[in-house]
């Protein structure tokens, strides 16, 4: 359990008026361990990071930590800084911030492995809702790696850790953890490019429907070329176990977005819906049924702000005939699942389409259409309820955007839904010529 009363937090930039203002933010929220550094060298003291003619470090105590880190300090390089903090210790958690515009330091970002990015000046609010939403993506991955290795422990079933090597690609993080597979953070020795890399378990190898859906997913993204859809690199072994080596985004999910930033701008929520809308129709081109749309599986890459659709776990091909989660077996998160999902019909792209719709109600109200406290009252709102106007909640969305979400995508009925997704990318470049005048 994480305690943010009791959570270290070093604010550090040479800028007094950043410091006091975000230390005392952070206190009225109930951070109480918030230490300040208007220098480098200041910042070396706080953190025990020796400087070359220290000689040995002093342990710093183990725990979390989180550091709030200017790029730019009189006396030293914040990016220098980041990459030597996660160097001698990987747990704290780096959020820097910057003046300058963050398309001119992507790279050095990932480079130097900071966990998130803020640009100045910032709304102290913003900053506190940062840290709270990187504590809590800390807290879940943890949780999910411990209960991880006691379950491989008690299977005699090793899994690779954190410091190990699935062939050339050395883990630094753990980004997810489901029941059939682990996805690293990892980077390739030879290109020193970061990478993600889903690894099928042990366990799941004894399993045939998940090697055969493993295998069908690393199939359909094999399919994709879409520069809004995640690219697969290759797939390979390792212990008998195959994995897929995909493309790493730098950046937040658009749940993630909607937590920490709120209702989008109409400008960014256009990007967003557009981008998404043609990754959506790209594949339902190539004959993939997605099934999965939601805000977690949207990834918003940092300092290009491109979108990138992920996760086709669960993604269903047109051409694949197998009874792999076919007709009878509900698929899907139930919050954004259409009505004839619910009943166990076979998806299709009307599904997708529903789904789209949902989604993006929720990234303009910062709320689903739809909740409840079953799956089974949740089918019911889902197949009868109508939601509230999007317009009505949030003014800024357009009429139209509202009549294309709720009225059309989601339709109750499949037949009455667009077409197509081409069709649902073509009506959302119209409303977006008409409202930016692009």
């Amino acid at each position: 359990m994480i305690d943010i009363e009791t959570l270290p937090v070093y604010i550090i930039d040479d800028d007094p008026g950043i410091t006091d203002l975000a230390q005392k933010t952070l206190n009225i929220k109930g951070f109480n361990r918030v230490e300040v550094a208007n220098s480098g060298k200041e910042a070396l003291d706080i953190l025990r990071i020796p400087t070359e003619d220290r000689g040995s470090r002093t342990v710093l105590d183990s725990g979390l930590r989180v550091v709030v880190l200017d790029i730019i300090l009189p006396d030293l390089n914040g990016f220098d800084l980041c990459k030597k903090i996660k160097e001698i210790y990987p747990n704290i958690l780096v959020l820097l911030i910057s003046g300058f515009d963050i398309d001119d330091l992507h790279d050095r970002i990932m480079e130097c492995d900071a966990d998130d990015f803020l640009n100045k000046p910032f709304n102290p609010i913003e900053l506190v809702a940062r840290l709270e939403l990187l504590v809590k993506k800390h807290k879940k991955s943890t949780e999910q790696v411990t209960t991880a290795v006691a379950e491989a422990v008690v299977s005699n079933n090793q899994v690779p850790h954190i410091g190990d090597h699935i062939e050339d690609y050395h883990i630094i993080d753990t980004l997810g953890w489901g029941k059939s597979s682990i996805i690293y953070k990892v980077i390739d020795e030879n290109t020193k490019q970061t990478c993600a890399l889903k690894l099928l378990t042990r366990n799941a190898l004894e399993v045939e429907d998940m090697v055969k859906r493993f295998e069908l997913e690393v199939d359909m993204m094999a399919r994709l070329d879409h520069p809004n859809v995640v690219s697969l690199y290759k797939m390979g072994y390792f212990w008998d176990c195959p994995y897929i080596l995909m493309e790493y985004i730098y950046g937040i999910n658009m749940e993630e977005y909607m937590v920490s930033r709120g209702r989008p701008p109409l400008d960014f929520f256009f990007k967003v819906i557009i981008q998404t809308a043609s990754a959506l129709a790209d594949i339902h081109k190539v004959g993939i049924i997605h099934r999965d749309i939601k805000l977690k599986n949207i990834m918003l890459e940092a300092g290009s702000n491109i979108v990138k659709l992920t996760d086709f776990g669960i993604a269903h091909s047109l051409n694949d005939h197998t009874t792999l989660t076919g007709d009878g077996f509900i698929v899907g998160t139930p919050i954004y699942m259409a009505p004839e999902m619910f009943r166990g019909e076979l998806a299709s792209e009307k599904s997708d389409i529903y789904s789209f719709g949902v989604t993006f109600y929720q990234f303009a109200t910062s709320s689903p259409p739809f909740v409840a406290s079953s799956n089974i009252e949740l089918y019911k709102l889902h197949k009868e309820a109508e939601p509230e106007s999007i317009t009505k909640i949030n003014p800024e969305i357009p009429s139209e955007i509202d009549e294309l979400i709720v009225k059309k995508c989601m339709a109750k009925n499949p037949e009455k839904r667009p077409e197509s997704m081409t069709e649902v990318l073509d009506e959302l470049q119209k409303i977006e010529r008409k409202y930016l005048n692009n």
